[in-house]
This record gives structure tokens, sequence and C-alpha cells, in this order.
């Protein structure tokens, strides 16, 4: 039996990136972190979602892909950097997976991450991201 071809779900297309930001694991019903912030990478970007470069799955304790938190909420908090006029900023995410990346890299494994609770005002500051971060990464 062969292998199935893989089927894209998204429904918007990822843009390439390359945009260090710091995050940690946050708890909604206390209202407080529950992990330190640690640094990752955005490797590709949408309105809707990202991947992001981690060095590990477990921080403080707190592994990402928490079985028992199927309602969300323990998001991630991710510090973004301002791109054009704005200025730095930050958004809640929710993980949907992980990867092991082969090789000796600062980075060992990729999330992908979905974008949850987004302002209007978060949504235009995302967009200018998007719009500088991958033009920026394309040169």
């Amino acid at each position: 039996m062969g292998k199935k071809p893989f089927t894209e779900r998204r429904s918007e297309n990822r843009k390439a990136a390359s945009i260090d930001v710091q995050f940690h694991v946050y708890d909604t019903a206390e209202k407080r972190p529950l992990t330190r912030k640690v640094p990752g990478l955005l490797v590709n970007l949408s309105a809707k979602g990202a991947c992001l470069e981690i060095g590990q799955p477990m921080i403080d304790g707190y592994h990402l892909m928490r079985d028992d938190d199927t309602e969300g909420a323990t998001p991630l908090i991710l510090d973004l950097p301002a791109s054009g006029d704005g200025s730095p900023f930050t958004l809640k995410a929710k993980v949907l997976w992980y990867n092991r990346i082969p090789g000796e890299t600062q980075f060992r494994f990729r999330v992908g991450i979905k974008f949850i609770d987004v302002s209007p005002e978060e949504k235009k500051q995302l967009e200018n991201l998007i719009r500088t971060a991958t033009t920026s990464a394309k040169a």
C-alpha cells in the first residue's frame, strides 16, 4: 500500500520569513505565565498561523503538546517585533503539531501554531509584519 499524498488544509498560504521571537506558555485560568520566555524563530507566517522553530518542546517542565489542553487554556504568548511604523506586539497561539528537525541546528523542533483571539489592531500589525518580514526574507 502506498503512502497518501500530502493535502494542504490551510485556508491561507504561508509566506517564508525569518523572524526572531520570544515566547512563553500562559495559563488563562490563573492569568499568569507557566514558563519563562524562550527564543524561537518564525520561518513562515500567515494571518492565521505560523511555523515556529524552537530549541525544546519541554519548557520548565511543561510540554507544548499536552494532551489535557484540548480547550486551549494554555496558549503560547509570542512577543513579535515592530514592523514599519508600528510597535512590538504580542499574539496568542495554539500549538497544533510539532516535528523534530534533522541535523544539528540551534532550533531542533518545528511547531505549527494557529493564532487565536486576534484583535483588529493585532491583525493590522500582523499584516504589516507579514508584508515587511516576507519581503526582506526574499532579499
